[in-house]
């Protein structure tokens, strides 16, 4: 069962707080959503883990999103920074419009934490705790030195999970 949600579009720092939020008793899925579908994730178990998410699909998903009883908080960064970093990438762009619309569907008691303050240690303990996940300063300190992302070519991908991204996205877009 997930027990906390770090929603944001891509290039927002989600990678990076993936790999801080997994602790001894945490593990914080990266982009679950490419290999699992949200049926699956929710019956999800790890003995003796907590599990939480760091996704930039979940906002295809905003009644699920909206209803699941999980912690959750939402990385907000411009659009035409990360799409800045998309290009660069050789990556598809997102739409402002969409990724408005798309953060707009989360409910307005999530709190919201700016990209820029991500790297700042007392703005990540109070996401830390929000999401009762415990914080490390020497860690947080250690993993702010590091340009931490994904391999793309190596994330998995579920068949039924990419179908459902893909009929997401066009639903998104129509």
């Amino acid at each position: 069962m997930i027990s906390f949600m770090v929603l944001g579009g891509p290039r927002s720092g989600t990678t990076w707080l993936a790999n801080l939020l997994t602790t001894d008793t945490t593990l914080c899925m990266h982009d679950p959503l490419l290999e699992y579908t949200v049926p699956h994730l929710d019956t999800l178990e790890i003995p003796n883990m907590r599990i939480g998410i760091a996704d930039t699909s979940a906002l295809l998903y905003p009644d699920w999103v909206a209803s699941h009883r999980s912690k959750k908080v939402l990385i907000w960064r411009d659009p035409e920074q990360f799409n800045t970093s998309l290009r660069a990438l050789r990556l598809p762009e997102v739409k402002a419009i969409d990724h408005a619309r798309r953060i707009n569907a989360v409910p307005k008691s999530v709190p919201v934490v700016v990209f820029d303050s991500l790297f700042n240690w007392r703005v990540v303990r109070d996401l830390c705790a929000h999401l009762d996940v415990p914080f490390n300063r020497w860690r947080f300190e250690e993993l702010k030195k590091m340009n931490v992302q994904p391999h793309f070519s190596r994330l998995p991908v579920g068949k039924e999970a990419a179908q459902d991204l893909v009929k997401r996205f066009a639903e998104a877009i129509s």
